[in-house]
């Protein structure tokens, strides 16, 4: 997509998982959730409403398909999928496998404790890992 340019701190604290049509998917660098991030690769985009109404299917849609596998793989009790940019106002939609007993249950995760991060071998290998999952997405 033309133009874009990928928030610096989504950047810092996430890697490169695929593509999805208009998005890009990424994980949270966090080992306490698997936590994915899906982003439209398009400029000047910070709402939801600011997608064209088949943008906004095509990305909910892979939402969908995504937080299908994530549960299914992690055997997940919730999954919360969310648009919360108070911080980072460049349109990214959060998937993330809740389970009863992690260290935010049955609170949100936002302020809730610090990241911790995943050592170079244990990120390689669970970037591996949720690209294998993820492979089975069907296309919108």
């Amino acid at each position: 997509m033309t133009n874009f340019t990928l928030n610096p701190l989504i950047a810092s604290t996430s890697s490169f998982i695929r593509q999805c049509g208009l998005c890009e998917v990424r994980m949270v660098n966090d080992t306490r959730y698997c936590w994915l991030l899906l982003i439209p690769q398009l400029p000047d985009i910070f709402e939801l409403s600011d997608l064209t109404k088949s943008q906004r299917h095509e990305m909910m849609d892979y939402a969908s398909q995504i937080a299908d596998i994530i549960q299914n793989k992690t055997k997940a009790d919730k999954m919360n999928i969310a648009t919360i940019g108070n911080i980072v106002p460049a349109m990214h939609l959060h998937i993330i496998a809740r389970h009863e007993g992690d260290m935010a249950w049955p609170n949100p995760i936002w302020g809730n404790g610090s990241a911790i991060p995943y050592d170079e071998d244990a990120l390689t290998a669970r970037q591996g890992e949720i690209t294998r999952w993820l492979n089975s997405l069907s296309s919108v």
